[in-house]
């Protein structure tokens, strides 16, 4: 199935236009938690100021809304809304 990685901030939403075919819900969260690190990184000062990786199955389902959070090693974050 396709999903969809959009990216959510307090003024706007960044549609994934593209979306990326992945097996399952499974991979797609996944895939989720690595963009979010990756925006962390790439965007230190936006963290913890509404900016959200939101992952939308091609279904038009929201799979998960997860808020883009310090990078602390490899972990990955711990504040995951699952819908």
């Amino acid at each position: 199935m396709r999903y969809f990685f959009n990216i959510i901030t307090a003024s706007q939403a960044l549609n994934d236009l593209e979306g990326m075919e992945l097996a399952d819900e499974q991979s797609a969260q996944a895939q989720g938690h690595v963009i979010s690190r990756e925006m962390a990184r790439e965007f230190p000062g936006q963290s913890g100021k509404a900016l959200v990786v939101e992952v939308v199955a091609a279904d038009g389902r929201r799979v998960l809304a997860l808020p883009v959070a310090s990078v602390s090693g490899q972990n990955e974050p711990e504040c995951a809304i699952r819908c």
